[in-house]
């Protein structure tokens, strides 16, 4: 099989050749973290200079490259599997379900990151399992790629308020001293910070201030006789005109009370001096019973004369 002008007949030359796309994924990492540091210097002159402008351009360049990297840091211990699997892969006639998570990212990664190795690996699969295998793999119709690798491998905008926060980080690393402008808090902080349009004061449960309650009680139907609610008002029009009906309200049924202790000579108190005016009462029936004896001239029992 001749892929890119290098003929690949036994699994051995395979093996090598996935060898080889490791070792150039480690050496464009190395190249890689040279210009991370090298951009990083640059950003600090840049803020010297007071050109935050071009300092975020430079910042945004470095966390493209941090993203790449990581993307290395994904797909190389895959193709560690990879080389150690290599001839059950050449020798192999179907697509190898048990090996598309190893192989799938590989073939996804390989258009997106500045390896050839791995194009010539691509298309060593495109020639041996056919392009709808490809096309399931570029589209992750299957779910086989890892979603952090898919993130990484994708264009996105930075956003400025992240591009300010790494360039502060890497002041406070360089210890480096730089004003930033204070920036407008963004929308979104700000619902999160007040997601209630009207803000609502919690009071202490524990505070004296009674105000809240007694204000409360004020509106309440309870004080107010204009708040009545119409089931209220109907039970009053129905005892009106059935005067059979019990219902009285709390003034009347006070004073049927008193009038009903009043006519069997028993004083209505409170509760603490209910227990001596029972007392009180039971003295003054045995009081009118003497009198009653001693007034009569037999025994009480009407002079049956069993005494």
């Amino acid at each position: 099989m001749n892929i890119s002008g290098l003929k690949i007949s036994d699994p051995n030359q395979l093996k090598n050749f996935i060898f080889v796309a490791m070792n150039r994924i480690e050496f464009s990492k190395r190249k890689k973290n040279e210009e991370i540091n090298q951009k990083k210097k640059e950003i600090i002159n840049l803020l010297k200079e007071n050109r935050l402008a071009d300092a975020k351009k430079k910042m945004n360049m470095i966390l493209l490259l941090e993203d790449t990297i990581s993307a290395y840091d994904i797909i190389s211990p895959l193709l560690e599997i990879m080389k150690e699997r290599a001839q059950y892969i050449f020798y192999s006639n179907k697509s190898l379900n048990e090996l598309r998570y190893q192989l799938d990212p590989i073939i996804y990664a390989s258009t997106r990151l500045e390896i050839t190795e791995l194009l010539d690996l691509k298309l060593f699969f495109l020639n041996k399992f056919g392009p709808s295998y490809l096309k399931k793999v570029e589209t992750n119709e299957d779910n086989y790629i890892n979603i952090d690798l898919i993130n990484k491998l994708t264009i996105k905008q930075i956003p400025d308020q992240l591009l300010i926060f790494k360039l502060k980080e890497l002041c406070k690393e360089k210890k480096f001293q730089f004003e930033f402008p204070s920036e407008p808090v963004s929308d979104i902080t700000q619902r999160v910070a007040n997601p209630f349009e009207t803000p609502i004061e919690i009071k202490n449960p524990f505070s004296n201030d009674t105000s809240d309650y007694n204000q409360g009680n004020n509106n309440s139907g309870n004080n107010n006789p204009n708040n009545k609610s119409p089931d209220d008002n109907n039970i009053k029009d129905n005892n009106d005109n059935n005067p059979g009906n019990n219902y009285q309200d709390d003034n009347n049924i006070q004073d049927n009370i008193e009038d009903n202790n009043n006519n069997n000579n028993i004083p209505y108190n409170d509760n603490n001096s209910f227990r001596n005016n029972r007392e009180n009462y039971s003295e003054k029936k045995e009081e009118e019973l003497v009198e009653n004896e001693s007034e009569n001239d037999g025994p009480s029992c009407g002079g049956c004369g069993c005494f």
